[in-house]
């Protein structure tokens, strides 16, 4: 779902690759997504939260918890 919505936001033109940083467990997948598409990708879901404007979470329903959990504060709302 993730890589959709990426896919999306690029081809839409309203985004671009610097506006755009991907987090991920997977180390496989983090270089798959920035060679793909070139954006800015870590393991670091606290960076990514900390530096977002918006916070889309693309996550399996059984991961969704411990990923707020994680993240917490850095959720404002002006980041919704």
């Amino acid at each position: 779902m993730a890589e959709a919505l990426v896919k999306g936001l690029l081809s839409s033109g309203e985004f671009g690759k610097v506006d755009i940083s991907v987090s991920d467990i997977s180390k496989d997948k983090l270089d798959y997504m920035s060679t793909e598409y070139g954006v800015y990708t870590t393991g670091d879901n606290k960076e990514i939260a900390r530096r977002a404007d918006l916070i889309i979470l693309a996550v399996k329903p059984n991961h969704i918890v411990l990923v707020v959990d994680e993240i917490r504060t850095y959720i404002t709302k002006n980041k919704m």
